[in-house]
């Protein structure tokens, strides 16, 4: 998945820049200061995605998440809108005058259950959360899949 202030679908060439320079966790470092690259366990098929804009940090929420990062992003004024690779974009909301820098919160749960297969139903859950916030490192908060283990171990 890519988060964006893109309003069109990831290219093939977009999403092959995006793999080529991934590195270990969800999300990589931003290439364009607009986009995050989301990994997810499965190759190919739906996940479940629930997305807040908020106005200032929220409290920690572990619950049953398995994963959990923070990240910074560099937003435009506009739309924010998450896409799968080659799909058509769908809306999250709107963001303040910009550009604005953001904080990312992933959430990530059922990463492993079919780890790199294409599947015709979700079982992946993500939520994502943002909110505007000085520019900061990027966090691991919970490392619970194996799938996110291997990544950070290698």
């Amino acid at each position: 998945m890519v988060l964006s202030t893109v309003p069109e679908p990831v290219s093939d060439e977009e999403a092959l820049r995006l793999l080529q320079g991934q590195v270990t966790g969800q999300i990589p470092p931003p290439f364009e200061s607009d986009q995050l690259l989301v990994r997810t366990g499965i190759y190919m098929g739906p996940v479940r995605v629930t997305t807040e804009v908020l106005e200032t940090r929220p409290e920690l929420v572990e619950a049953d998440w398995e994963d959990i990062e923070e990240y910074s992003l560099r937003l435009e004024t506009g739309t924010i809108s998450l896409t799968g690779f080659r799909d058509e974009p769908f809306l999250i909301g709107r963001i303040a005058a910009g550009p604005v820098d953001y904080r990312v919160r992933i959430h990530a749960k059922g990463r492993d259950i079919n780890y790199d297969l294409a599947v015709d139903e979700p079982c992946e859950d993500y939520l994502i959360v943002l909110w505007p916030e000085p520019t900061t490192g990027s966090e691991a908060i919970k490392l619970g899949s194996d799938f996110l283990k291997a990544a950070f171990d290698a």
